[in-house]
């Protein structure tokens, strides 16, 4: 059989279509078509998210504010001027402990930095994962400020979103790997969760 076409590739990603037996089988054994399939997919899910992410022109001007923050200054000073969180807990402990193994189950991680914590939630959703957080300031009255916050994978930027005034943000189809996490608020300094591992 000759390689799928694109329409039909474009039908199975986007369209959710069925193929017929004989493409169905090509596919299965053709490294060429999985890749531009897997490769359609991706393109999907990244226009799946940008529906869902599109912010409003009010977010759009907060977020373009602080983003202008992160922009003026230098990656030197960004590293100086950043407070690293510690992990204070993980709940993925707790099932292996209890002899549970091979669960996609939620699990909940709390980070600590000097001016607040940071609470996520993991929750399998297929094969990505969806990470609900929530930022807990330690003064009070720091409450009601947004902030942009960004999840890198590497040095690229993978999700970025602002919180709500009580310091909520989720992220949805987040492939499992290790990604560092970005808080940036307008009057303190930065808070990044290195090496934050979602499994």
């Amino acid at each position: 059989m000759v390689h799928l076409s694109d329409d039909s590739i474009y039908s199975l990603t986007f369209e959710h279509a069925t193929l017929g037996a004989e493409a169905a089988a090509h596919l299965h054994t053709c490294a060429a078509c999985q890749a531009r399939a897997s490769a359609s997919r991706d393109i999907a899910d990244a226009l799946r998210v940008a529906r869902f992410s599109a912010p409003s022109p009010a977010q759009r001007e907060r977020l373009l504010a602080l983003a202008s923050l992160v922009q003026t200054s230098s990656t030197g000073q960004r590293i100086v001027g950043w407070l690293r969180a510690q992990l204070a807990m993980d709940t993925r402990a707790a099932p292996l402990a209890s002899g549970v193994r091979g669960m996609d189950v939620a699990y909940r991680l709390l980070y600590a930095a000097p001016a607040l914590d940071v609470e996520l939630m993991v929750e399998p959703a297929n094969a990505t994962r969806t990470i609900h957080g929530a930022l807990l300031p330690h003064t009070q009255g720091d409450e009601g400020d947004t902030a942009l916050v960004q999840l890198e994978d590497g040095e690229k930027t993978r999700f970025d979103t602002e919180t709500s005034a009580d310091g909520r943000f989720t992220f949805r189809h987040v492939q499992p790997g290790v990604y560092r996490l970005w808080i940036v608020r307008a009057d303190s300094a930065e808070v990044v969760l290195e090496m934050l591992e979602i499994s």
